[in-house]
């Protein structure tokens, strides 16, 4: 069984979305609810935007899946924005993590405003998004930071840059995506004095629950357990150089 810490001192985290798919109770429901919930959060996050989905024509997004969750209004904060669809709402972090405790509390304050709307027939899922930048490694294009090998057959040999791993694994709850890339470079804070910059390999784990989620309760429920997945799979592909390097706080 993997062993898994408490936190990392230095945790190579670029990216984090938790997201919540729903059906609304009208087409009018992605209308309304940038003013009702920036009334509710407006002290986190005072600016609003649109996105580039937002000048889509809705009938185009309403045939396109992808499109149903993709952001049509930002609420932006320093500490990272709400994006509301469609059909899906997200709650978005970037560099620096700020932990788990105060994604989770911030998560339950958002998802129970977006329920006390009134505008939410249904919940179809929640997931946990990762993005990881490891640095670890010999270079930016050196995989054996993690626990997954590719070889090629004969006296074929592989070139680093551009290699690209999708898989998929299983759960008792959820499914996690995983997807790994040699040669990731993700810039943050860019063009002020807390600039910050990581290049390595990429490790993006999307762990979506397969639970039936009729309330409030049974969301944070499986939040939680999609975010313990999330981690599982995470130090599951690590070796332990890279687990090492990233500075493990047992307890």
């Amino acid at each position: 069984m993997t062993r898994i810490p408490v936190r990392l001192e230095h945790d190579a985290i670029a990216d984090c979305v938790i997201e919540v798919r729903f059906c609304p109770t009208s087409g009018s429901t992605s209308d309304l609810l940038p003013g009702l919930l920036y009334r509710e959060f407006k002290a986190d996050y005072p600016e609003i935007a649109k996105t580039a989905e937002a000048q889509l024509p809705k009938q185009v997004r309403e045939i396109n899946q992808a499109l149903k969750a993709a952001p049509i209004v930002l609420l932006k904060g320093a500490r990272g924005h709400v994006g509301i669809a469609d059909e899906a709402i997200q709650l978005r972090y970037s560099r620096p993590y700020p932990g788990w405790p105060v994604i989770k509390l911030q998560a339950q304050k958002l998802f129970k405003a977006l329920l006390d709307t009134g505008l939410i027939k249904e919940l179809s899922r929640v997931s946990a998004l990762y993005t990881n930048v490891l640095t670890a490694g010999r270079d930016q294009f050196d995989l054996t930071s993690l626990e997954v090998g590719l070889s090629l057959p004969g006296d074929l040999a592989r070139r680093g840059p551009g290699t690209s791993i999708r898989f998929e694994v299983e759960g008792e709850t959820s499914i996690s995506v995983v997807q790994i890339q040699t040669g990731a470079t993700a810039v943050f804070n860019q063009g002020s004095a807390h600039e910050e910059k990581l290049t390595g390999l990429m490790l993006r784990i999307d762990t979506i629950s397969t639970e039936k989620i009729d309330d409030l309760n049974a969301l944070m429920l499986s939040l939680e357990h999609v975010h313990s997945d999330e981690k599982r799979v995470f130090f599951s592909l690590l070796t332990d150089g890279t687990t090492k390097a990233l500075g493990p706080i047992w307890s």
